[in-house]
């Protein structure tokens, strides 16, 4: 919500109207058009132009935290799951300096999305948490299924325990898919296991699958190869 909000104020005039069919669609949100003035009052306090100076700095800093690498990373997502370069999409991607490390989420809409991340334990920008947040806008893009009528159990660990169907098809799909990206066949196995043994049963064969139809088959990522894909599981 904090990320939201500050993209909000940022671009406000771009993402108004964004926000209030947001507030229409969700009475739980409509508290925020009281919140708004007051958060408004408060972005134009000094105190706050001084550590939003600090972040620009901060920010300034951190060599990997530029359009072209980053960019580079989201072509690595398209090469595997064999997307054309073109997919309509207009990404943000922020550093939200508030949130503990190595964290991330996405916020996805049809006219543009946001990737927010925290940093690494090193102060470096968490290439892997990038990817994930990707492969999630590109699957809520691309993937037609809300999954409410399956019947097939999707493990996960306690943190997405009470989450539907689509959420833990997502996490799983995107932990094995993220796999691909190391090169070390032995921290590959160490990454299974650990996935495995914290919750994640079907992690070895959403790998196996993802292997099969992306990178054996060169499949495209699709919501026709999505929907076979989820009748192997």
């Amino acid at each position: 919500e904090y990320i939201r909000l500050a993209n909000l104020v940022m671009n406000s005039k771009k993402n108004l109207d964004d926000f209030k069919s947001i507030l229409k669609s969700k009475s739980a949100l409509k508290s925020c058009e009281n919140i708004m003035p007051l958060f408004n009052k408060v972005v134009k306090k000094q105190a706050i132009k001084k550590i939003f100076k600090l972040y620009i700095e901060k920010c300034k800093n951190i060599t990997d935290y530029n359009t072209r690498h980053i960019k580079k990373e989201l072509e690595k997502v398209i090469s595997l799951l064999n997307l054309n370069k073109s997919i309509p999409l207009n990404i943000n991607v922020y550093l939200n300096l508030l949130d503990s490390y190595c964290r991330g989420t996405n916020y996805f809409k049809f006219k543009n999305q946001i990737i927010s991340c925290s940093l690494t334990y090193d102060d470096k920008i968490n290439l892997g948490t990038i990817r994930h947040e990707f492969m999630h806008i590109l699957i809520k893009r691309i993937f037609k299924n809300n999954l409410k009528n399956i019947r097939i159990s999707l493990p996960v660990n306690k943190n997405y325990a009470n989450d539907n169907s689509r959420v833990k098809f997502e996490e799983n799909f995107i932990y094995a898919a993220n796999l691909f990206f190391i090169k070390s066949k032995e921290k590959r196995n160490n990454n299974l296991k650990y996935f495995y043994d914290h919750g994640y049963k079907k992690i070895y064969r959403f790998y196996d699958l993802i292997g099969k139809y992306f990178v054996a088959e060169k499949r495209k990522l699709s919501d026709k190869n999505l929907g076979a894909f989820l009748g192997e599981l």
